[in-house]
Formats: structure tokens, sequence, C-alpha cells
């Protein structure tokens, strides 16, 4: 029989669950617990339960827990002890954080988005002083309310022509989504800072220049101002953010983008506004704390993802989880993503996992911005305590500081390129597919997730492992372009432009009677094989082409450029007959009217 929580059940809640009437924090909300599991059933359980589980050490889980959840884990007989000193430490530094506020070394708070006079200490005023001094690479944005409405969620763009969607890699960094985290607030912060202030330094750092010149960066920085107003891991109505998102094995905070602060990372990317366009982000990170861990995708599934070789060389037998015990631990994949923030972090004990292997969750960040639109997006916990003193500052942003620059700057390790129509040269929103097809390191074939071209500027940006590649780029209604024997190096970028044919094939011409009842045509040329054609008929008398009761198909998917025509013209009017063609991927029209419309004829299939 499993040992039970020795910790009085009454006494429990009476601590934990009594709410406070000033501002609640995160164990207001829920209670911080260690689990114990004994089998696969007992983790099960957890995820059947939804409970929001933080780290996993040694076997047993930590977690924060509801009241009923608190009552069911003891029903099904789970070892749970209540976390009570860690949880008064944590209140401890919160509160400790809250009065650093405005101080030279203090972390900033949330506020409104305001140009004119923005609170003393908040980031809204930081960000505003970074604009100022550098007006013409820099572009504030309000994303959104909190949802409550007290606060907004702000960022800041970086980038050499700001006003302009231009053919370059993008890049975001997000944090404090749990809103008692907030060194990812101070770590986003130092990076934005020491990107601009190398900028304009004489001589000017050549990092900073290349990501200021080559790339759009997107800085969000509190990405849940009410929980850090009142040091909480949820939002105004207890949700957990990271847990809110689209999953591919749903969310465990469902309904998915129910929350006002996920659906504006969602619409950053998903939709166009009048302050931005959609938004195709190549890489991106996500910061969090109560660890030290650079966290991949997968979250909600221990099968590998396809881009599984930009991470790691393998998931077993490696040393990479440092002294940690977990089932999995991953060697880092030479030239990949986990090894460029190795090489720059100087934090002791940091170490390395792929989500699941970790512990598992569902609707998080990482899983939505890989799974629905192709961002190699990574979790960094960046600190073992949560929001640590104000005085360490300076010192935990100087150990993840290189490291982040150097993630963002593997942005330019593979394939870039930009995806046009052949013809008119104009941007398309398409997708390209890459095959490893030779590898120093990694069994070939290998095929990597398909990554989205820009839809207003059609570039893409695939990162990859050096090696040589196939490259299949496809769009709605064009041909496939395949590029074959794409070679690329570490640190370097290879372009492959695709230049795109229309699918569907112009207007058929040259068609004539040769006879009585035989009906000619030529093929048109330009758009790949025509595979077949369809003759269209109707009565002169029922003008225009296309509204006509008598319209029929009269010949469908005839393979030559002749049909047999036996019909009987209609006295007194006679009759038109149309051709199109069809190719594997489309249809081709019947020509257009005189005004410059297309002929609208539904007649064949």
């Amino acid at each position: 029989m499993r040992a039970k929580s020795l910790i009085p059940t009454g006494l429990l809640f009476v601590f934990v669950f009594a709410r406070t009437v000033a501002q609640a924090d995160t164990y207001d909300t829920a209670t911080l617990v260690d689990i114990t599991t004994g089998t696969k059933d007992d983790v099960a359980l957890l995820r059947d339960m939804r409970i929001d589980v933080v780290g996993l050490h040694d076997g047993i889980y930590k977690a924060l827990v509801t009241e009923e959840q608190m009552k069911a884990l003891s029903a099904h007989g789970l070892s749970v002890k209540i976390l009570f000193d860690e949880m008064a430490a944590d209140r401890a530094r919160w509160a400790a954080a809250t009065a650093s506020a405005g101080l030279a070394t203090g972390y900033y708070t949330p506020s409104k988005f305001n140009t004119v006079n923005p609170p003393a200490g908040s980031l809204m005023e930081h960000l505003l002083q970074q604009y100022n001094a550098h007006p013409t690479i820099t572009r504030l944005y309000n994303l959104g309310p909190s949802q409550d409405g007290a606060y907004d969620v702000i960022a800041m763009k970086v980038s050499k022509n700001p006003d302009a969607v231009e053919a370059e890699p993008k890049i975001r960094l997000y944090a404090n989504i749990h809103g008692d985290e907030k060194g990812g607030v101070m770590v986003s912060c130092d990076v934005l800072d020491t990107i601009l202030a190398g900028y304009t330094a004489s001589p000017q750092d050549a990092t900073s220049r290349k990501l200021v010149d080559e790339t759009e960066m997107w800085f969000i920085p509190m990405g849940n101002p009410w929980g850090n107003a009142h040091n909480s891991r949820y939002n105004s109505r207890s949700v957990d953010l990271n847990r809110n998102f689209w999953g591919p094995a749903g969310s465990d905070a469902p309904p998915a983008w129910s929350e006002k602060e996920t659906q504006e990372i969602r619409d950053l990317t998903e939709a166009s506004t009048a302050d931005h366009s959609k938004k195709r982000f190549a890489v991106s990170l996500s910061f969090h704390e109560g660890d030290v861990v650079f966290n991949s995708v997968w979250n909600y599934t221990t099968s590998a993802p396809s881009d599984e070789p930009i991470f790691w060389l393998s998931r077993t037998g490696g040393s990479g989880c440092g002294s940690q015990t977990i089932p999995n631990c991953p060697t880092l994949a030479p030239h990949g993503l986990a090894q460029a923030y190795k090489d720059g972090n100087f934090t002791p004990g940091f170490w390395f996992t792929e989500g699941y292997d970790w512990y598992g969750t569902r609707g998080d960040t990482n899983d939505w911005a890989y799974g629905a639109w192709t961002a190699l997006d990574t979790t960094i916990e960046l600190n073992t305590q949560k929001t640590p003193p104000a005085s360490q500052i300076p010192v935990y942003c100087a150990q993840h500081r290189q490291a982040v620059l150097n993630y963002m700057l593997k942005v330019f390790q593979g394939i870039h390129g930009v995806m046009t129509d052949q013809a008119t040269g104009a941007p398309l929103d398409g997708n390209v597919a890459v095959t490893n097809t030779a590898s120093p390191n990694f069994p070939v074939p290998h095929d990597y997730q398909a990554v989205f071209t820009d839809p207003v500027a059609g570039d893409f940006h695939r990162v990859l492992q050096p090696g040589t590649y196939t490259v299949v780029c496809t769009a709605p209604g064009y041909m496939t372009t395949t590029i074959p024997g794409v070679v690329v190096a570490a640190d370097t970028t290879t372009v492959a432009d695709c230049a795109m044919s229309p699918c569907a094939p112009p207007e058929v011409g040259g068609a004539v009677f040769t006879s009585k009842t035989r009906f000619d045509w030529t093929a048109p040329g330009g758009a790949g094989s025509v595979l077949s054609y369809d003759v269209a008929g109707g009565s002169l008398g029922e003008w225009p082409v296309g509204s006509g009761a008598s319209e029929s198909c009269v010949d469908a998917q005839e393979t030559a450029t002749e049909a047999t025509i036996a019909e009987t013209p209609d006295p007194d009017t006679g009759r038109w007959y149309l051709v199109r063609a069809r190719t594997a991927c489309g249809l081709g029209t019947y020509g257009f009217a005189s005004d410059g419309s297309q002929r609208n004829v539904t007649a064949c299939p």
C-alpha cells in the first residue's frame, strides 16, 4: 500500500485554499506539492486530471494542485507532500521583487500601453526609452489587453527597416507567460538592450549588425502582465496560459485560445492586423523559471519530431541531462540549436532534454509554434528559483546572454529562399519541404518538417544541419518545384529560390470546326503536361455564356486535341462551343468575356 501524506487534510485546506482579499498570488490559487508515482497508471492519472506539473526529478512530480485535485489524488492513494517551505520562500522573493521596482537593479512592472507618461519602473517605460534612443530600427506594439483589461501585452520589433516586410528570417523571444517567473522579463530585455547597444556602438558589434540588418526580431518580455502584477503563475481567471495554446493532442487548460493573452500571441502569427502582417517565425524562445534546462519539442509525446537532428544526435545514452535522472538523456547534435545554447551558457548545473522525456504537457507555446507553424521554439528554464532576488538579475542575465544570441544566430544556418510566381515575380504563400540525402552525422534519407513561406514577402528559412538536401516547393495553383543537391555548411546560409510555374494551363487557342462534326483546337504551352480537355456548349439564344439552361458538357476529359460533335444546331440561333485544358494539378479556363471577366461555365465537372 502506498504511503499517504502525513499532513492533516483539514489543516491543509485551511492553509492553502483560504482566499485573501488582497492581490492573489500563485498559492492563493493552487498548492505546490510533490507527488510520488509508482506506476504508469499513476502518471496517466496525473495527465487525465490535468494536474499542472511544473517539474520532475528522481521520479517525483512537482505540481500545483487545486482543492478538488488534492482530494482526488488522496482518494487514489498517491503520496502527496505539501512544500510549505518552498512556497514561503517563493512568496518572500516575490515580495522583494515587487519592492525592487524602480530601483537601479529591479524588476520591470506591468502597465497599460502608454507612450506619453508610462509608470516609473515599468516595462513600458524601459521599452519606450529604447524606442526613443533607437527610433529608426525599433517599433513598439500593443498586442492587446490582459484578460481583465487592467494591463497590456507590449512588444518591440527590431529590424533595419522596421516598417517593411522583407525577405529575412523572423525571430521571437517570449517571456513571463507564467507571471511569477519574472526572470524571463529581464533576460529578454537584456538581450534586446545588448543588441541595440551593439548596433550603435563604435565600432559596431558584428552580431548586433547581422541580427538587426538581416532579421526581424520580436521581443515580448511580459506575456502575462496580470500574473506579473499579482505574483501568480496564472492569469486573472486562474488559467495556466502555457496550457491554453492549441496542441496536437489538445490542451490541459481547455478550450484552447480561451484567454486574451494567448490569443494575442496566436494572432501575431495567424492574423493580419493594421499593425502587422502574419509572422512566420523561423526560431523562437520561451523563457521560464523553476529549473535550469533547455527543453525542446515535443512536450506532448515521446515521438520524435522530424526536426530532432536540429537538436540531438541521439536522445538516449548521452550526457546532456547532467546529473538529472530522466528516462532518456540526449547527446547534443554538433552545429545544432542545443549545442549553440550550451556554447554560450554559463549557468551552473544547466542541462538539456526533449520535452516529454522530462514531463508531458499539452497546449504549450512550443508545441503550437512548432506543430502548427513550424517555428523551432524552445523553452529555456533560466533559474532554479522563480524570480530570484533583484541583486541576481545581472548575474543570470550574463549567464544566458551569449547563449540566447547563439540560438538566434543559428537562424542563418540552412537554406533560405524566396518563392515567387515565375512569370510575374510576385511572392507566394506556400511551403517548402526538405529531405537530407547526405550527412556526416545522421542516417539518410531524412525528411524534415515543411516550413511556410512568408505570405507577404514569400521568403522561407529552413534551419538545417550540415549536409546535402533536396528541396521541394509547393503552393496552391502552382506546379511543384524540386531542387536537388543543395549543400548546407555549418553557420552558413545557402540560397535556393523557388520560381513557381502556374499549375493551371493557359487559355486554349485555335478552336475551329474543320468539318461539320469535327472540332479542333491547339494545345496550350507553358503550364506543364496537359492531361485532357473539356468541351462545353450552349445555345446562342441564351447569352451570355454561363447563364443558359441548355448548356451541357459535350466531351469531358478528352485526351486528344479534337472532339466529335454530332449535335444539331438550334433553329434560327445556332450553338457555341468552348474548350478548356486540364493538368495534374489544375483546371484552365474557357476564356474571358469582352469585359475581361472569366467565363463562368459549370457544365463540365
